[in-house]
């Protein structure tokens, strides 16, 4: 087969053991082979559809490129398409247009195109997926909800959708006959799926365990099984209650704090996700928030892990906040000094020997660098005057985080 869908995942990443149900269903639909970015091959394919699962990722199409000795310019080009799909190219501003020959805007099982051009699926009836001891089985696309920094909510996922329960159980048996019983349920948003209810109560019956446990507060309310998950993760996205009424993700301090009540009734790791940046917080909340969740900590008599993983904020395009500042990191290493002290004085984190918490060691939990973030939103931001910088500076392509020599670089040859 001379076409083939090529896999820019990280070598390193967390989720190579994972299935990316988008590039599946792509390969499928177009009855192509897979091939990674680290590969070479003893052929030139004729179109390479490249799933870029996340910006950076951009890097590994080109070192694939230059491992294959095929040429990046698209004017350049002879004998080989580029058609390039996924979150991490969908919403840029140019930066690949001298580069590849097609950006594929939405769903490759689309049947309609939306009101912003943007091919979609009417009917979410996907098939499962196995890989290893794992299956995937899509519940949900797109978000009910539009929180103002979400680049999903407002661009990539499109108007919500279902699969419907019966096709759901359907396809957990077919997995269960294949001695599978962990199951990723693939959605945004766990409990804003209609009939989360009887799906736990189906999995619990048939002994499936439930692999994922990303839900969002307003409908946590809407789960009422206490066999849900061990572990809960949850976009908090800000201890402000005012920042998040202007993010358009309210929820009251005092609902805040009976969701961690109930949360702890049904689960022993309660996962924060956190957005450092947001416009006009106020991080004396957060602290203050650190405090009040220790004391409930105390009070819960059975072992308790309450985690908290900061990402950077990016102005996307598309959103409400697509205008906002960037970070500024001098305030951010100030607010980290801080952050780290709360964290180890309330029983959060230990530090061990005397060696403080930095980015090195947090596992990713801080949020990226300075200058990795400068790349990244180099990326997003800018046309295709850094086309020369994406196919020079990093021919050997990007692991899971970007290291601050290989930021540079690429940095150094923007400007250049």
């Amino acid at each position: 087969m001379k076409n083939i869908i090529l896999n820019t995942i990280p070598a390193d990443a967390r989720s190579t053991g994972s299935i990316n149900l988008g590039m599946e269903i792509t390969k499928n639909k177009l009855n192509v082979s897979e091939a990674h970015w680290r590969e070479q091959l003893d052929y030139v394919p004729e179109i390479i559809y490249a799933n870029i699962f996340y910006i950076t990722h951009i890097f590994n199409l080109i070192s694939f490129l230059k491992r294959n000795n095929i040429e990046a310019l698209k004017n350049k080009r002879r004998n080989t398409s580029i058609i390039v799909g996924g979150q991490g190219v969908s919403n840029l501003n140019g930066c690949l247009d001298e580069i590849v020959d097609e950006i594929y805007m939405g769903e490759s099982d689309g049947d309609y195109i939306d009101k912003n051009g943007w091919v979609r699926v009417s009917e979410i009836n996907s098939d499962l997926n196995i890989k290893g001891n794992k299956a995937v089985v899509e519940l949900t696309r797109g978000c009910k909800y539009r929180c103002s920094f979400c680049e999903y909510g407002w661009v990539h996922g499109g108007k919500y959708r279902e699969k419907d329960i019966s096709l759901v159980k359907s396809q957990i048996q077919t997995i269960k006959l294949s001695g599978i019983n962990n199951i990723n349920f693939l959605s945004a948003n766990l409990a804003s799926y209609s009939g989360i209810n009887e799906l736990i109560e189906y999995c619990a019956k048939n002994n499936i365990k439930i692999l994922n446990s990303d839900l969002c507060i307003r409908d946590f309310d809407k789960i009422n099984n206490g066999t849900f998950s061990k572990s809960i993760k949850v976009g908090v996205e800000s201890f402000d209650e005012i920042t998040r009424k202007n993010m358009n993700k309210y929820i009251s301090d005092d609902d805040l704090m009976e969701f961690f009540k109930e949360a702890t009734k049904i689960s022993s790791n309660i996962h924060c996700y956190l957005i450092y940046g947001l416009p006009n917080d106020n991080y004396a909340k957060w602290f203050e928030w650190v405090e009040r969740l220790s004391y409930l900590r105390k009070g819960i008599e059975k072992p308790l892990r309450i985690e908290f993983n900061l990402t950077n904020f990016e102005p996307c395009k598309g959103t409400p906040l697509e205008n906002a500042p960037m970070i500024n990191f001098s305030d951010k290493n100030d607010f980290l000094q801080e952050w780290i002290e709360n964290l180890i004085k309330f029983g959060f984190i230990k530090q061990k020997d005397g060696v403080g918490i930095t980015y090195k060691n947090a596992k990713g939990r801080l949020g990226r660098k300075e200058n990795s973030y400068l790349l990244l939103m180099k990326l997003r931001d800018s046309s295709s005057e850094i086309t020369n910088a994406i196919i020079e500076s990093l021919p050997n392509g990007v692991g899971r985080s970007i290291k601050d020599p290989q930021a540079i670089k690429f940095l150094s040859r923007c400007e250049n």
